[in-house]
C-alpha cells in the first residue's frame, strides 16, 4: 500500500511539475518564454535543424522592445532592428562566444556581421488557458499553421561555420488581457 501511495503521489507531484497551472494574476513569464523556446527548438531539430541559443542580449535588444511596444499600444506590429549595428552584433557574438565556450569562432574577430537574422515572429492570444505548456504548444502550432511564420521557424540561422544561431523570447500582458509573444532569431558570424 505504501508503494502505491508513493508511485500516485510521484505521478501527481510529475504532472502538476510539468504542466504548471497558469495564474494570470501572477503571470510567470520567464517560464511561459522558456516553454516557447524549448517548443521551437524541439520542433527545429525534429525536422533537422540545430537548436539555438538562448540570448539575453537579443531578447534585450529587439524581443522586449517589441512585445512591449505591442502590448502598450495593444496591435502587432513588428519593429525595425539595425542589423549594422556593431555595437549589438559584437555583443550577439560575444554572448555566442561565451555560450560556446569559444567554439564558434576567435576571440577578437577583425569583423562581425549578421548573416541571418533579425527574423522575428509575434502572436497574439486573447484567451485564458490551463497551463504554460498547453499556451505555448498552441502558440508554435499556429505559427507552424502561418506559412511565414513557419519559414522563419524554419530557417537554418547558422552562421559561415555551419554553427547554430541565437534565440529570443519575450512576452507581455496588455491592458485588455492580450498576450503578446515576440521570438527573434539570428545568426552572427565573423572574420
Amino acid at each position: 500500500m505504501k508503494n502505491l501511495f508513493l508511485l500516485l503521489f510521484g505521478i501527481l507531484f510529475c504532472v502538476n511539475l510539468f504542466s504548471q497551472t497558469i495564474d494570470y494574476a501572477n503571470f510567470d513569464y520567464s517560464l511561459y518564454e522558456k516553454k516557447v523556446l524549448e517548443k521551437i527548438n524541439n520542433y527545429r531539430i525534429s525536422i533537422g535543424l540545430k537548436s539555438l541559443y538562448t540570448s539575453n542580449t537579443l531578447k534585450n535588444f529587439t524581443s522586449v522592445k517589441t512585445s512591449t511596444q505591442n502590448s502598450i499600444q495593444d496591435k502587432a506590429f513588428h519593429l525595425k532592428a539595425d542589423d549594422t549595428n556593431d555595437t549589438i552584433n559584437r555583443k550577439l557574438y560575444d554572448e555566442l562566444f561565451n555560450i560556446t565556450k569559444g567554439k564558434c569562432g576567435v576571440k577578437e574577430p577583425s569583423s562581425v556581421f549578421i548573416n541571418e537574422g533579425y527574423g522575428e515572429i509575434i502572436s497574439v492570444v486573447n484567451g485564458k488557458y490551463d497551463t504554460y505548456d498547453v499556451l505555448a504548444n498552441d502558440v508554435l502550432n499556429a505559427w507552424l499553421s502561418s506559412p511565414n511564420h513557419k519559414k522563419i521557424i524554419e530557417t537554418k540561422f547558422v552562421n559561415l561555420d555551419n554553427f547554430a544561431g541565437l534565440i529570443s523570447c519575450s512576452a507581455k500582458i496588455s491592458k485588455s488581457g492580450k498576450l503578446y509573444t515576440v521570438v527573434n532569431f539570428v545568426s552572427v558570424s565573423n572574420f
